[in-house]
């Protein structure tokens, strides 16, 4: 009888996680528009993800680094620091940490600051912490969704702005090679465990039939 009183308060809060997965909560600022949905539903993934390569390095790496895909700022190529920037990505196979990249450039990174209030943020990982929706909508009309940013709106189009969200989706997605290795390790892992699952079984067994003990 407890357990059925405990019913109604699991559905409740199995109600309220799923309202809060599924997005059904967030305000329109943070969805991605029909008209945008309709683009995508025609226009194919690998489409976007090259045009959104294209415009990301012509207009958002003005400012922001992209570095899980080797993306940096355009001062990076300026004649003070780019012998810096070879050296650098040489050394480190073309991935800074952000401890490497933020103290070697934090004069040119205190230039940012200077002119926006902040260090504009790298943005590797903002599909995943942002979402979707967000991302289209800060990237479509950055005052909108974040008021008094001096991010500029880029007056990009819906289907310019699905591409840059695209493009940036690849930024947390593995290798093609990293993909197989994740397979393959998954793949040992579950053998090792129906490994581990018989020798416990019959381990058991042995036990049981030691000391006379009926299952």
């Amino acid at each position: 009888m407890k357990f059925l009183r405990s019913i109604p308060i699991v559905i409740i809060l199995g109600g309220l996680f799923y309202a809060l997965w599924s997005g059904i909560l967030e305000p329109s600022e943070w969805k991605v528009p029909q008209s945008a949905e309709i683009i995508k539903a025609k226009v194919g993934e690998a489409q976007l993800i090259k045009e959104g390569s294209k415009i990301f390095k012509t207009s958002c790496a003005a400012c922001h680094s992209l570095r899980y895909k080797k993306i940096y700022p355009f001062f990076v190529n300026a004649p003070n620091v780019k012998p810096l920037f070879k050296i650098l990505m040489k050394e480190h196979n073309g991935f800074l940490t952000r401890d490497v990249y933020e103290s070697a450039f934090a004069l040119q990174l205190e230039g940012l600051k200077a002119a926006f209030g902040s260090v504009p943020p790298d943005l590797s990982t903002a599909y995943v912490y942002l979402g979707e929706g967000k991302l289209f909508n800060i990237i479509k009309n950055p005052q909108k969704v974040l008021p008094g940013t001096k991010m500029p709106n880029m007056q990009l189009n819906d289907k310019q702005v699905l591409a840059v969200s695209a493009f940036m989706k690849t930024a947390i997605l593995p290798t093609a090679k990293e993909t197989s290795r994740r397979h393959l390790i998954g793949i040992i892992v579950i053998i090792f465990f129906i490994i581990l699952a018989i020798l416990l079984a019959l381990y058991r067994k042995v036990v049981f039939e030691e000391d006379n003990i009926e299952e």
